[in-house]
């Protein structure tokens, strides 16, 4: 049975090895004891300290300072107690409180990796709009009257039956809001004031008003139309108000912003030869090589299968299926009733060499999520959208591509190839053929023309030759 006080004996021997100074290795541990004295012991109950049989209560300052001497006793207590024997709920709590500071992050990583923890406790408190948007959908009104009713009764719809994406419930979630604070602006309150001439209106005070783009305002009028559908398919309306709403389709991916096949291979090297760079030595040398190794990784998973960055940031290591050689992706759309699950292939060896060399060096310690911070948290979308930018600026190419420009270089990169689209449409994961061929496939004017050459039906009559089209 370890205590609390040979735990962090431990954990600065463990500091030493890592590189740290004495001095820092001072402060970490003065900062811990206090913290433990701090935070642990009010959360401990009466009868861990004092054999009270009777109902939980927790103690209080005057608690402590009635039943123990001065000489710091709180500290010396809480340090005899027996790791084993606090229940995780409180180390958790000790963590959530302390998730600011490198040096609690540095405690609880070292209890995990020598097995102290059975469990790992190391949590990202979630963002302020995802936990309004779950405690505004948990207050949902099955019989919604207003916006705000009907509001909180579809984004229950998404958390909990369609289970949607945190990037998908971010975006839906602001534009929704957006919308209601406008519209409660012009004094609409109930569900069945709303119509269309109003959404345009709302739209056009997007447009011109706050210049917004024409993406922007595809998304606004998309997350309002998807709302009050699913209000009327439900029952909550007697019409669909925005049911002849057109929203004007636009191009996921515009020409300009595909890269070539020349500038996917630049960036492909530069990853590799920023690893070769690295060599890990000291502290801080070991995590830039880990920093390395994970970018080259999610670099060359992004360009040589075209994966989504929603369905990259989401895989966990039992999704790697070493016997099929593939990933076992779930893909964009999934409901809490039906998952779609699709294969992305590891044919390439560069590809599987750098996920496997990255495994390697990540501790398992750190949960089941692929993709992780340093500090063995799962990646923002932000984070690997910086993450694409930087190896792209870096590797000399003069446009910018973010994570879903690489997916469309990689399609473009398998139609240059011959691929058909069909074929092309379940690599991308697509449910439509209209969206793989209307988004993603295009072609030069040289293929167009040597296409034409082949399938022209009256070529040989001018001495050209004539293959099956």
């Amino acid at each position: 049975m370890t205590t609390l006080k040979e735990a962090l004996t431990g954990f600065e021997t463990y500091l030493s090895k890592k590189g740290y100074s004495e001095s820092s290795r001072k402060v970490y541990l003065r900062y811990m004891r206090n913290r433990f004295a701090l935070d642990l012991f009010p959360l401990l109950p009466f009868k861990n300290i004092f054999g009270y049989h009777g109902n939980l209560h927790f103690l209080t300052m005057g608690d402590y300072i009635k039943h123990f001497p001065k000489d710091n006793p709180r500290q010396d207590y809480v340090l005899s107690l027996k790791l084993e024997a606090l229940e995780h709920r409180v180390i958790r709590i000790f963590w959530e409180k302390s998730s600011s500071g490198s040096a609690p992050r540095c405690l609880i990583r070292y209890l995990q990796e020598e097995g102290y923890l059975s469990q790992p406790v190391i949590v990202r408190q979630q963002p302020k709009w995802k936990r309004e948007a779950e405690n505004l959908a948990a207050a949902a009104n099955f019989y919604p009257q207003t916006l705000k009713e009907g509001f909180a009764c579809y984004l229950n719809h998404l958390i909990n039956a369609q289970n949607a994406t945190e990037q998908g419930l971010n975006s839906q979630y602001h534009q929704l809001k957006a919308a209601l604070k406008w519209f409660a602006e012009q004094q609409v309150q109930l569900l069945s004031e709303v119509n269309q001439e109003l959404v345009i209106r709302f739209l056009d005070y997007r447009r011109y008003e706050r210049d917004n783009n024409q993406t922007t305002l595809h998304h606004a009028a998309a997350a309002l139309k998807a709302m009050f559908t699913f209000l009327y398919l439900d029952g909550f309306l007697p019409e669909n108000p925005l049911g002849s709403l057109k929203i004007k389709k636009h191009d996921l991916v515009s020409a300009k912003n595909v890269p070539t096949p020349l500038e996917m291979q630049a960036l492909l090297k530069y990853a590799q030869l920023n690893v070769s760079k690295e060599q890990g030595q000291g502290r801080v040398g070991q995590r830039k090589l880990f920093w390395a190794l994970r970018n080259r990784a999610i670099i060359y998973l992004l360009c040589t299968t075209g994966i989504r960055s929603g369905e990259l940031l989401a895989l966990t290591v039992e999704q790697i299926d070493y016997a099929r050689g593939c990933l076992k992706v779930y893909g964009k759309g999934n409901s809490r009733y039906a998952k779609k699950v699709r294969p992305v292939f590891l044919e390439d060896e560069a590809t599987v060499d750098a996920l496997a060399e990255y495994l390697y060096y990540r501790p398992a310690s750190y949960g089941s999520t692929l993709f992780l911070s340093a500090n063995g948290l799962p990646l923002y979308a932000d984070t690997l959208r910086r993450v694409v930018i930087k190896y792209v600026h870096q590797a000399g190419i003069k446009n910018s591509y973010s994570p879903h420009n690489l997916r469309a270089g990689f399609a473009g990169l398998m139609v240059s190839q011959g691929i058909d689209p069909l074929t092309l449409k379940e690599l991308m994961g697509h449910d439509s053929l209209e969206t793989t061929l209307k988004c993603y496939v295009s072609l030069e004017e040289d293929q167009l023309r040597q296409v034409w050459k082949q399938c022209n039906p009256l070529s040989h009559l001018f001495g050209g030759e004539t293959d099956d089209c």
